[in-house]
């Protein structure tokens, strides 16, 4: 068996458990009787399953964003969060204008990053890549161009190529399989302009200190560290603007999920609590009524903003080489 990543043949494969804690109610469960590899040279980790573009397609449209987020993506459709504002804000220090600025957001979600945008940059022109119906809807009324589809290697001719300054893959390559990563990345490369960027923030699976201490896997197929992402985008031929970790400290987070001990079953709580409190009620702001230069300072104390060490997540801004 050869890494996906950095082609090294890995000898005697450790078969880890999948973690499928968040779907495993659902009836068509893509996710079941899968393991995780390891690769020890670039610690890079992957699923021992490939799971097609047709059933990839049907989970992230129907199950992905639940069944019914029409309420939620109300809620929020004019919220900022911490982590877009840190993103563009980081995109800013390297990008040459302020204005005139085509975005191209891929598995957004929620608007979060595209309020920002609009909030930071003048007369910018969004573009959306999303799968859920319902998620394009709320999209269109905040004026972007959407793509209701799942972005992958053989679609990217429904999109124009050489045409957008930002392209933003926030938790989108963890989604993805691993054999698929390298054309993936080289399709979304002929989407951007000659000194456009790439910004990619995707969760800092480190297997080596922590394949004891997850609660959960799904829907990831790729499990990333700082050494394999920057050995695959160099591999497709961009160049690193910026690379590092960022969010929340890990040793803040993780905690032995095998262990009887006290102190890892209170922290295990404790994370899990923290975890389900983000998702139910988002540390957001809402730009409606108020401009940019008003945020709540609490957003901008966030560990969103916080980079190095071992931390929650990887933010990388990279470029065409």
């Amino acid at each position: 068996m050869n890494c996906p990543i950095c082609n090294e043949t890995i000898k005697n494969p450790i078969f880890h458990e999948y973690l499928n804690r968040e779907f495993n109610y659902l009836k068509n469960n893509p996710f079941t009787n899968m393991k995780i590899v390891n690769c020890y040279n670039c610690n890079f980790g992957f699923v021992d399953k490939y799971l097609s573009y047709k059933e990839l397609d049907a989970f992230y449209k129907e199950a992905y964003r639940g069944k019914n987020p029409f309420l939620k993506l109300h809620l929020y459709k004019y919220g900022i969060n911490s982590r877009a504002i840190s993103q563009i804000l980081l995109i800013k220090q390297y990008i040459h204008q302020n204005s005139n600025l085509k975005l191209l957001d891929i598995g957004a979600g929620f608007p979060y990053a595209i309020n920002a945008f609009q909030a930071i940059f003048n007369n910018v022109e969004l573009h959306v890549v999303e799968p859920s119906s319902q998620t394009n809807q709320i999209f269109k009324k905040r004026g972007c161009k959407t793509y209701n589809f799942l972005f992958n290697k053989i679609n990217p001719h429904l999109l124009p190529s050489d045409y957008f300054d930002v392209i933003l893959l926030s938790h989108v390559l963890e989604h993805y399989n691993s054999i698929d990563l390298e054309s993936i990345l080289r399709a979304i490369k002929l989407l951007l302009k000659e000194n456009g960027l790439i910004l990619i923030e995707l969760p800092n699976s480190d297997f080596v200190n922590y394949i004891d201490k997850r609660f959960n896997d799904a829907p990831h197929l790729s499990f990333f560290s700082i050494s394999s992402l920057k050995y695959i985008l160099e591999k497709c031929g961009f160049d690193l603007i910026f690379l590092n970790t960022c969010c929340e400290l890990n040793e803040e987070r993780y905690y032995n999920t095998k262990s009887n001990n006290a102190v890892d079953k209170k922290k295990g709580i404790k994370a899990r609590t923290k975890d389900f409190i983000k998702k139910l009620v988002p540390n957001h702001y809402n730009i409606r009524f108020q401009k940019i230069k008003r945020i709540n300072i609490k957003l901008l104390k966030s560990s969103d903003f916080n980079y190095s060490g071992d931390r929650e997540c990887i933010r990388a801004l990279i470029k065409k080489g």
